[in-house]
C-alpha cells in the first residue's frame, strides 16, 4: 500500500524506476499487469500481480508487458511480449520484493 505519494516518488522510485510522476509510475504498473487491490480498512492504493510475491523469484519471468498502441498509424498493433529484463535487474527486483510492499 501506498501511504505516501511524495515520499514514494522522491525517495523509493528513483532507486528502482525511471518515472518521476506517480500517475506515469501507476500506468506502468497498469501495462506490466499490475491490477489494484481492493479497499483495505478504507485506505486503497495497494496493486498486486499473481507472479509478484515475496520469496519467489522465479515466477518474475512471467510478468509480461503490453505494448501500447502507437497513436501514428505506422506502428504495429499491440500485441504482448516477454519482458526483456537482465538477470541482475530480476535479481534486484526480487531482492525489494523480499523486503518492500510499496510504501
Amino acid at each position: 500500500i501506498i501511504h505516501d505519494k511524495d515520499v514514494m516518488m522522491n525517495d523509493l522510485a528513483p532507486m528502482f524506476f525511471k518515472q518521476t510522476k506517480f500517475r506515469s509510475f501507476t500506468r506502468q504498473l497498469n501495462i506490466w499487469g499490475f491490477v489494484r487491490t481492493e479497499t483495505i480498512g478504507g485506505v486503497r492504493g495497494g496493486w498486486q500481480h499473481e507472479n509478484f510475491l515475496s520469496g519467489r523469484p522465479d515466477l518474475l519471468k512471467g510478468i509480461e508487458r503490453t505494448e501500447v498502441k502507437s497513436k501514428s498509424a505506422s506502428k504495429k498493433s499491440s500485441s504482448t511480449t516477454k519482458a526483456q529484463t537482465s538477470s541482475s535487474s530480476v535479481r534486484r527486483a526480487a531482492k525489494s520484493a523480499e523486503k518492500v510492499v510499496i510504501v
